[in-house]
C-alpha cells in the first residue's frame, strides 16, 4: 500500500537529495499520476 501513498517520498536525483538535507529544506512532492508519467517519459525510446 505504500505505492499508493502519494505523499510518503519525494523523488530527486541524489545530489538533490544532499543539497535539499544540507540547506535543511524540504522536498517539492508530486502525486503518484505526475510520478508516473515523468519515468515513462524519462524512459520512452530507451530498449
Amino acid at each position: 500500500m505504500v505505492l499508493l501513498q502519494s505523499n510518503f517520498a519525494a523523488v530527486t536525483t541524489t545530489a538533490g537529495w544532499a543539497d535539499a538535507v544540507a540547506d535543511d529544506e524540504a522536498l517539492v512532492r508530486s502525486n503518484l499520476v505526475v510520478s508516473a508519467m515523468s519515468g515513462a517519459e524519462a524512459f520512452a525510446g530507451r530498449s
